[in-house]
């Protein structure tokens, strides 16, 4: 658990975050909370969040790279730009927008500001009652998707 504290605050530095980011905080304090659930009985050791974000600085400045890798499903409605951000974040070069879109999951790896990022991207959602099965389908594959690429 203290390597997943480590980890985060290293993605935060990494995208130039302050590591006393609000949304930094709450979640070491979301993971302290979840190791008290798991193991209510064990020791307590106090001051885990700031060694996490002490042992991050010093990796970041001696530029070791990081072993995580953040993986992210990319769902959303048809032609709304998912694969396109994808490509953008990863500086890969532009989609044809005449090239009629994902048809099925794929996946892209690459790094994004120095952090590993594994991207699961769906085909399009469709809008409307009758697209309901269509899209259920779709969400059913994304999601097995990202379970086997985690």
């Amino acid at each position: 658990m203290q390597q997943l504290r480590e980890d985060l605050c290293r993605m935060y530095l990494k995208i130039g975050s302050p590591l006393s980011t609000l949304h930094l905080r709450q979640t070491l304090h979301r993971l302290k909370v979840s190791e008290m659930q798991v193991a209510p009985f064990s020791p307590s050791r106090p001051n885990m969040e700031e060694k996490a974000k002490a042992s991050a600085q010093e990796k970041e400045q001696q530029g070791e790279p990081l072993k995580k890798r953040l993986v992210v499903a990319v769902i959303g409605l048809s032609g709304a730009g998912k694969t396109s951000l994808i490509n953008r974040l990863l500086d890969l070069p532009p989609v044809d927008p005449f090239d009629g879109g994902t048809k099925k999951c794929s996946v892209v790896d690459g790094e994004a500001r120095g952090i590993p990022v594994r991207f699961i991207d769906s085909p399009g959602l469709q809008l409307g009652f009758h697209a309901q099965q269509t899209n259920r389908f779709k969400m059913i594959g994304a999601q097995s998707g990202l379970e086997w690429h985690m």
